[in-house]
């Protein structure tokens, strides 16, 4: 998607938050507008300059459009970003960007109007040279940004599935799952834990299994299909957690609220994975950045590869929409990273790391799980990034502890 910037108001913040989406080309218009329209032929146009004037067209602090601006089958977005009410001018032009290039990531068409009427009295308005009447009838007014008081506040009776599949480690089972239980208690969000165990055949793991309802797999189907299945058979929700049985919280944050948190104000995260304490999987020194987008530090990944997939989650809507996790690929490699490559390849939206939450990742634990981490380690090293290729199949058939 090819973006053109143009004046001084508000470009650099424009630059600064459009920088942190991957796949776009960005031009600074650095001489008459119409000239640089023509020439760059881009996507969408943000004029961040008070004193612009586009074509006739509606005089605004801030004008966002596409090329083509009298056509009725394009995206057109205005935007007063000023609250006009406080001393500070508080601008709501980071939340604008996200919601127009999301729209325009989606393809959508029609006329948006970004503005509170409310704040703005018969002086401003006129200062604007803004018709408030004309504009609320022509134009319609997104839910998202119409109160900018609205923008951050949470819904917490939104339901959260946490699907857990477990398979043999029972010490290290048990301490994850009771310690998702407590993080799912002190949630101010409505959570409820889903369990499958692939065919463990630990008798007293399978008895303390029981209690919580859990799925028993006749067979080890892998993380993918057992994770699917519980999904497919659980309450509706608005968001899904899928977290290993070897992860577990020894802090007073909640990786369920940060991470929800984060996914409910930035539009274009498809993906929210925690930090890793201990053996952290992340490939912090290859493929992800750390960053600050607004309140949050973020590990941030342009290629969807390098975050580990030991707890993330995702809006409902998403993951049903890429088709939930491939299944019948292979018992350990690649899971995570294949439902990250299609949540940015077939949504377009990003794959980040919460940097201000995290679970730990604790080390093998006796002989017998050492053998494990260097069976998965030979996995990776025989599988790698394959699953980059959508019609790769995997070559873990049978699971380590399998018979």
């Amino acid at each position: 998607m090819k973006v053109l910037i143009y004046g001084t108001y508000y470009a650099s913040l424009v630059e600064a938050r459009l920088m942190t989406f991957p796949n776009m080309i960005i031009k600074k218009a650095t001489k008459k507008l119409e000239k640089q329209v023509s020439f760059f032929q881009p996507d969408v146009i943000f004029i961040c300059d008070p004193t612009v004037l586009f074509k006739s067209d509606i005089f605004y602090h801030v004008f966002i459009t596409n090329k083509r601006t009298k056509r009725v089958n394009c995206l057109n977005c205005y935007v007063n970003p000023i609250d006009e009410t406080t001393t500070t001018k508080v601008s709501v032009m980071e939340e604008v960007v996200d919601v127009v290039i999301s729209y325009a990531q989606q393809k959508k068409i029609g006329n948006f109007d970004f503005i509170n009427p409310g704040q703005m009295n018969g002086a401003v308005q006129k200062r604007l040279h803004l018709d408030l009447e004309k504009c609320i009838l022509k134009y319609a007014s997104p839910e998202e940004l119409t109160n900018i008081n609205t923008v951050y506040a949470m819904d917490y009776t939104k339901k959260v599935n946490v699907y857990i599949p477990t398979y043999y480690r029972f010490e290290k089972t048990q301490k994850s799952i009771e310690s998702m239980q407590e993080l799912a208690k002190r949630s101010g969000f409505d959570v409820k834990l889903y369990i499958g165990d692939n065919n463990t055949q630990i008798p007293e793991m399978r008895t303390w299994l029981e209690q919580f309802g859990t799925y028993f797999s006749e067979k080890n189907v892998g993380k993918a299909n057992i994770v699917n299945h519980l999904h497919r058979n659980a309450r509706p929700c608005d968001y899904v957690f899928s977290i290993d049985s070897d992860l577990y919280s020894d802090d007073d944050t909640n990786v369920f609220d940060i991470m929800i948190n984060l996914l409910e104000v930035e539009f274009n995260v498809g993906v929210v994975s925690s930090n890793q304490y201990e053996l952290s999987q992340h490939w912090y020194k290859t493929h992800i950045t750390q960053k600050m987008e607004r309140v949050y530090n973020v590990g941030d990944s342009p290629s969807a590869i390098g975050v580990a997939g030991g707890c993330i989650c995702l809006r409902t809507a998403d993951f049903e929409k890429i088709g939930m996790y491939k299944e019948n690929h292979d018992v350990y490699t690649g899971d995570d990273g294949i439902l990250m490559i299609n949540v940015k390849r077939k949504l377009g939206k990003r794959t980040v790391i919460s940097m201000d939450c995290g679970l730990v990742h604790p080390k093998a634990q006796g002989e017998e799980e050492e053998n494990y981490q260097v069976w998965k380690m030979e996995s990776w090293k025989r599988d790698n990034l394959q699953f980059l290729d959508s019609s790769f199949t995997g070559g873990s058939k049978k699971g380590f502890y399998d018979k």
